[in-house]
């Protein structure tokens, strides 16, 4: 059975994330590596904002975009030699859809109201 831990991450007040990883111990959370993915997953999640757990293991990392988050995912369980899950996460992000700007324009975004939307 697989323990859950749940890590958080805000970016200027507006962008909020929460994420649970489950491992078979709590113990695993304490491990350097396993703590710098999820920091980075964190970041990721805020930044490229994944519609789910699906999505989010195909995107190309954030910290290393040669390399999926469910690639770099794997060569961690290989380096833990333990299982390691993403179960889910949420992202929330107070800023209506049509004051987000991005490189092409407003990012399209489901109606404000359903910007909370916790993804398993």
């Amino acid at each position: 059975m697989l323990c859950g831990f749940i890590a958080s991450y805000t970016h200027q007040g507006r962008i909020g994330v929460l994420v649970e990883i489950q491992a078979v111990s709590l113990i695993i959370f304490e491990m350097p590596e396993v703590q710098k993915f999820v920091e980075d997953l964190r970041l990721h999640i805020a930044s490229r904002s994944p519609t789910d757990v699906g999505e989010l293991l195909e995107q190309p990392f954030v910290t290393d975009e040669t390399a999926t988050v469910g690639e770099t995912l794997a060569e961690l369980r290989e380096f833990i030699k333990a299982p390691l899950e993403i179960a889910r996460f949420v992202r929330w992000d107070t800023e209506p859809p049509e004051h987000r700007v991005g490189d092409d324009g407003p990012e399209p975004a489901p109606p404000y109201a359903a910007q909370l939307k916790v993804v398993s």
